[in-house]
């Protein structure tokens, strides 16, 4: 018992202690070498007591080799001398100290495993969370589309029809998308395809006055990008830019390879930057669902333009999905 509990017994007083990290290691190591050095010590004081239970052999060729023996002890007499120390370095506490050594690396490894669960749990929390945005925003552009057809049927019958018509395109690439797992996982193709409706609406809402413009790199139209993001950036580029502008305006959805980045841009020629636009709750959940899903890999940036207008840009890690 004393040459296999020495050492770590020792160890173990000296980190209840609480010192400093590096100060105990250092004693920890110097605790495990008063074991080595008392598991020699016990070691010898049994192997003297098992020879004095036993007795003498009378033949004198047996009392040398016996003389010899306990000089060498019972472990170095099996593993020889060239290993004895390894033995009472194990045996005092080395494999103790092993495990020591390992025990940061398990605990920095526990702790990424929980910031790792913690993100996803993040994750999911953001994108539910802009869910229930979009969710909130949905009546309002509802209710004043319908306001605009009620407005058209006896203005201008034709464009009360093709208002309708898509308004009907929009809530068909829309509705599918809000519903789980959907609302969790998407390509840019699909939140194009969402915004482009939306834009739809919007050029004949505002009575010809838009203009729009989508340029994607060819095989981008797979990769994976997060769901409602693109359609918060578009939103803002219409509700702060280009409406409240007099006379027309235009806004550009670009979509292009960087290095191993994704970019995609919402670019508006509408009033441009103002105090207080960028820390709205809208764009506060695009840097957060980005900085969930993807760490410091995604940036998001926001930046006036040359003359009028702003440059809304997601930078996020390239998946090109199933293509």
């Amino acid at each position: 018992m004393g040459l296999g509990t020495m050492g770590p017994a020792l160890a173990t007083v000296v980190r209840h202690r609480r010192w400093a990290r590096r100060r105990e290691r250092v004693m920890v190591a110097v605790a495990l070498l008063v074991g080595v050095g008392g598991a020699a010590m016990v070691d010898g004081w049994a192997s003297s007591g098992i020879e004095r239970n036993v007795g003498q052999v009378k033949s004198s060729e047996r009392k040398g080799e016996e003389k010899r023996e306990k000089s060498e002890g019972p472990i170095e007499g099996v593993l020889g001398g060239g290993f004895v120390l390894v033995a009472y370095a194990l045996l005092g506490g080395g494999l103790a100290l092993l495990r020591y050594l390992g025990e940061e690396r398990e605990v920095a490894e526990l702790a990424h495993r929980r910031e790792v669960a913690e993100l996803g749990e993040q994750r999911r929390v953001l994108d539910v969370k802009l869910g229930l945005l979009q969710a909130q925003v949905e009546p309002h552009f509802l209710f004043n589309t319908l306001a605009s057809v009620r407005s058209l049927i006896g203005e201008d019958p034709a464009a009360a029809h093709q208002l309708v018509d898509a308004l009907v395109s929009y809530l068909r690439a829309t509705i599918p998308r809000l519903r789980e797992p959907a609302m969790l996982e998407s390509t840019l193709g699909q939140q194009l395809e969402i915004c482009t409706a939306y834009l739809e609406v919007m050029q004949i809402r505002m009575g010809g006055r838009l203009a729009v413009s989508v340029d994607v790199e060819e095989g981008l139209r797979e990769a994976t990008f997060p769901p409602l993001l693109l359609m918060t950036l578009v939103e803002n580029a219409i509700k702060h830019g280009v409406e409240p502008k007099r006379g027309a305006g235009q806004v550009v959805l670009r979509a292009g390879v960087e290095g191993e980045e994704l970019v995609v841009a919402v670019i508006d020629d509408g009033i441009g930057l103002r105090e207080g636009l960028g820390s709205g709750v809208g764009l506060r959940n695009v840097r957060e669902a980005l900085a969930a899903r993807y760490g410091e890999r995604a940036r998001f940036t926001l930046g006036g333009r040359v003359g009028e207008g702003v440059e809304a840009a997601v930078r996020l890690p390239l998946d090109r999905g199933a293509a």
